[in-house]
C-alpha cells in the first residue's frame, strides 16, 4: 500500500507587492538590456534593496518568460519605455564604468599590501642571514682564541 505525502507548510516569502504607485497584476511596458523592442509585461513583485537600482520582477505576457528589470526602465506604454531605454543604458554604463574603476582601485591596493609584505618579509630575512652570518663569525672567532 502506498504511503500517504505529508502535507508540508511552505513559508511565505515575504515580498514587496507595491511601490513606487506599481503594484502585483500592473501590466508595464519595457525594453530589457540588449534587446530593442518594448515587452509587455506584467507585475509580479519588487526588489527596492537591490545592489545596482530599485528593480522589479515581471513575467513577459507573450512568451512567459520570468524577468528582472530596473524600475526606473518599466512604463506604461511602449512608446515610453523606448524613450526610457537610453537613459537606463546610459546609468548602466556609467555603473558598470564606476564598478570597474572601483574594482582597479581595490586590486591596487591589494597589490601595494602584497608588495609590502614580501619587501618586510625580504628585510626580515636578510636580518635574519646577517644574524646568523655574525653568529658564525663570532664562533670563528672564539675557535682562534681557543687555539
Amino acid at each position: 500500500m502506498a504511503r500517504r505525502k505529508k502535507n508540508k507548510v511552505k513559508p511565505e516569502k515575504d515580498r514587496i507587492l507595491e511601490y513606487d504607485g506599481w503594484k502585483q497584476g500592473d501590466n508595464c511596458y519595457t525594453v530589457f538590456n540588449g534587446e530593442s523592442k518594448p515587452s509587455y509585461c506584467e507585475v509580479l513583485h519588487f526588489h527596492p534593496t537591490d545592489e545596482l537600482t530599485p528593480s522589479v520582477s515581471l513575467t513577459e505576457i507573450n512568451t512567459g518568460k520570468y524577468r528582472v528589470a530596473a524600475l526606473m526602465a518599466i512604463a506604461e506604454t511602449g512608446k515610453q519605455a523606448k524613450k526610457l531605454s537610453p537613459a537606463w543604458n546610459k546609468f548602466l554604463e556609467d555603473w558598470n564604468t564606476k564598478q570597474a574603476k572601483l574594482r582597479k582601485k581595490q586590486r591596487i591596493a591589494e597589490l601595494k599590501a602584497i608588495a609590502k609584505e614580501q619587501a618586510e618579509a625580504a628585510k626580515a630575512q636578510a636580518a635574519a642571514e646577517l644574524t646568523a652570518a655574525e653568529e658564525e663569525t663570532k664562533k670563528k672567532k672564539a675557535k682562534k682564541k681557543k687555539q
